[in-house]
């Protein structure tokens, strides 16, 4: 637990010390349900480091992570192979507890967000389970701007990023007739840039996509 004496005499030893004690077995993680694993994953403190490594866009860094930092790259690895990824993804979205006992719950979402948006998770749903996510998506930004009590542009800006992926995955028309028109659009649905401001059409969008 941060903080503690135990966490402060491990971090002593600098990070790769920590990261090394951050590890769960291979043994371990294939035994985990993958619904297990996400949350294994989201109860790594660091499992949303790179959302600090750049004021333009979280993607680019969380891509790379998934794949390569300490913490998670072994979860994601078990992970991705399963059929079943984006539905416990998407179980976790749907369930996860602002308010609960999190040390930082707008990291864990914020990281969330970024898992449902792979290729390989969001790729294993059907098309109706696909259209069931974006209900979702939406229904919990709507949900964290009330709960919270405060509009949240990186929120908003990570759920357009998401729903717009989803989309454009299905080729849904509405969508792509305007990625067509609009370059920036299509470009921040493949770098997430943080700078985007018309992200709104896409949530538009998504709202007629679920009906």
């Amino acid at each position: 637990m941060p903080n503690t004496p135990e966490w402060l005499e491990l971090h002593s030893h600098g990070m790769q010390a920590v990261y090394a004690a951050l590890e769960i077995p291979e043994s371990i993680l294939k035994n985990m349900s993958s619904a297990g694993l996400v949350q294994s994953f989201l109860d790594y403190t660091y499992c949303a480091e790179s959302m600090f490594c750049s004021s333009s866009t979280y993607w680019i860094a969380f891509e790379w992570d998934l794949e390569n930092h300490p913490t998670t790259k072994d979860i994601y690895a078990v992970l991705r192979n399963r059929s079943d990824a984006g539905r416990a993804v998407m179980y976790v979205f749907k369930t996860y507890d602002f308010k609960g006992d999190h040390l930082f719950p707008w990291a864990e979402f914020m990281a969330l967000h970024m898992m449902a948006s792979v290729d390989d998770i969001y790729g294993k749903l059907s098309s109706d389970e696909k259209r069931a996510a974006v209900a979702i998506i939406l229904q919990r930004l709507e949900e964290w701007n009330r709960e919270m009590d405060a509009f949240d542009g990186q929120m908003a800006n990570l759920a357009s990023f998401l729903v717009g992926r989803i989309m454009r995955s299905v080729k849904y028309e509405p969508l792509m007739k305007l990625l067509n028109s609009d370059d920036r659009l299509n470009s921040f649905l493949d770098t997430q840039d943080l700078m985007c401001d018309n992200y709104d059409q896409i949530l538009d969008i998504a709202k007629s996509y679920i009906k």
